[in-house]
């Protein structure tokens, strides 16, 4: 078995960096059984006995490409084993003991997101079955312990929230309070836990369940408009609990409502200003995580003061699709791809590194405290960095999307050379896709190689979603123009 050979005769330096961060995700991987039943786990971080819960739900975005080298889903499992009975799943775990690391933190609670996703591209309904009930007991942990009077979320600090020294609450919440903050990405992640429950709901016919989740995530998505959004600057903001002030600090949790379906398609164009906005996050490596305007920014990154990091990219990306802004997801994409390729060829830095400089083709530095001014962030970090060289290059570079309960892949395909992808498992079958570039109309060329049938559906740049061509994939050679 092997990983999925990309084709990208425009820039073989990004097969380069795919393939270098598929080998060092492997080399990373922690086999050891510390229990009876931990599967082997991946992890950015060899040797520090930890598994992380935001990490692990981003790590499976991309592993699910690995042809089950390793099952993407592992570090799940092994986290869910922990569940306390009250519903409770830690951020981070000691893995020798099994005892939370850092007390009783949670972080972004991406779980159903995941699972969703991963049931689009597996088709595994016996997974959806078993992994409903540990998904429902967390939403609702969340539910009755991360609320306020006001009803709207906190994170207990910034590190619970993931983004360690970014400018978030207004001072430490040595109880475990949130400090005085209503954090918009709890409340967005909530919702999104909500819409992605409903729809695994659904997959096992739980009527009850998918009513319920659907009159969450609207529930919810009220509160996050009526509360977060401030129309005067066209943002969703974390607040203040006891005034609903917002704070100043512009940062990329603002644009969790495009993932989650909060905002509506007004709201969506005034965050999309935000992202082309050169004084804002529109910066030289997009996206960077703290607005450009704000005084803490730093442009070497300062770990979460600016830096541009793997899994907000990928949440910015996934938003702006679910509006069908593909053509700037895709412009993303590559910024984002192309850079990180530019500094792992560069001699100083040949490596994948945990988050980079917005404006520098460097990796990002630290800054989390003046011991580590100045110092660059940790290498060799597959880990979720892999986000954009394996998932964003598959998905939104060369534009593929697959539905395996339905057995169809579409492609959206912009690139303008000779592209695709080779030997690769989809739906239980090895597929392999090829295209000589989008030349225009009925000129695109596109060869499926497949051990079974499933149907192809083809966008072609310039072309609408309702303008998809839809072709049935034979075992064997099959050939079409578009």
């Amino acid at each position: 078995m092997a990983f999925p050979k990309i084709i990208f005769d425009s820039f073989p330096q990004w097969v380069e960096l795919y393939e270098y961060s598929c080998q060092l995700a492997l080399e990373n991987i922690d086999s050891k059984e510390y229990r009876p039943g931990w599967l082997p786990q991946m992890t950015c971080m060899p040797g520090w006995g930890k598994i992380w819960q935001w990490d692990s739900c981003f790590m499976a975005f991309f592993a699910k490409y690995f042809n089950n080298m390793i099952s993407p889903m592992n570090n799940l499992d092994n986290l869910y084993s922990l569940q306390r009975s009250d519903g409770y799943i830690s951020m981070a775990y000691m893995i020798e003991s099994g005892e939370p690391a850092f007390g009783e933190r949670i972080n972004p609670p991406l779980y159903a997101w995941c699972e969703w996703e991963y049931y689009r591209f597996s088709g595994d309904k016996k997974r959806v079955e078993k992994v409903l009930p540990i998904l429902k007991k967390y939403y609702k942990w969340i539910e009755n312990n991360r609320r306020r009077k006001n009803q709207l979320y906190f994170f207990e600090d910034s590190g619970s929230s993931g983004m360690d020294n970014a400018p978030r609450s207004a001072f430490p919440a040595a109880n475990l309070a949130g400090s005085d903050v209503c954090w918009i990405d709890l409340a967005c992640q909530q919702v999104l836990s909500a819409r992605s429950l409903a729809k695994l709901s659904q997959v096992v016919n739980s009527d009850d369940d998918v009513e319920f989740f659907n009159f969450e995530a609207e529930r919810i998505s009220a509160l996050i408009n009526l509360h977060h959004y401030k129309s005067s600057t066209g943002f969703y903001y974390d607040l203040f609990d006891a005034t609903f002030n917002a704070l100043a600090n512009k940062t990329v949790a603002g644009f969790w409502p495009m993932v989650s379906e909060v905002a509506d398609l007004d709201k969506v164009h005034h965050l999309i200003k935000h992202l082309n906005d050169k004084n804002e996050f529109n910066t030289p490596h997009p996206v960077p995580v703290l607005s450009k305007d704000d005084p803490n920014y730093t442009p070497d990154g300062g770990y979460w003061l600016g830096s541009v990091w793997a899994p907000t990219n990928y949440m910015v990306v996934k938003g702006l699709q679910k509006y069908g802004y593909h053509a700037l997801a895709r412009e993303i994409a590559v910024r984002h791809v192309d850079m990180m390729s530019k500094v792992y060829h560069d001699p100083a830095y040949p490596s994948v590194w945990e988050c980079y400089s917005p404006e520098y083709i460097k990796p990002a530095t630290k800054d989390k405290n003046p011991a580590e001014n100045g110092l660059l962030v940790r290498d060799r970090f597959v880990g979720w960095s892999a986000l954009g060289p394996v998932a964003m290059f598959i998905e939104n570079i060369i534009g593929l999307d697959f539905d395996a309960p339905a057995r169809r892949i579409l492609w959206r395909i912009s690139e303008r050379n000779h592209h695709g992808i080779e030997n690769f498992n989809f739906a239980g079958e090895n597929i392999s896709l090829y295209c000589n570039g989008n030349k225009g109309f009925n000129h695109t060329e596109i060869k499926v190689v497949s051990t079974g049938n499933f149907t192809i559906s083809v966008i072609p740049e310039g072309r609408s979603e309702t303008e998809t061509t839809d072709f049935s994939i034979v075992p064997g050679d099959n050939f079409f123009l578009v």
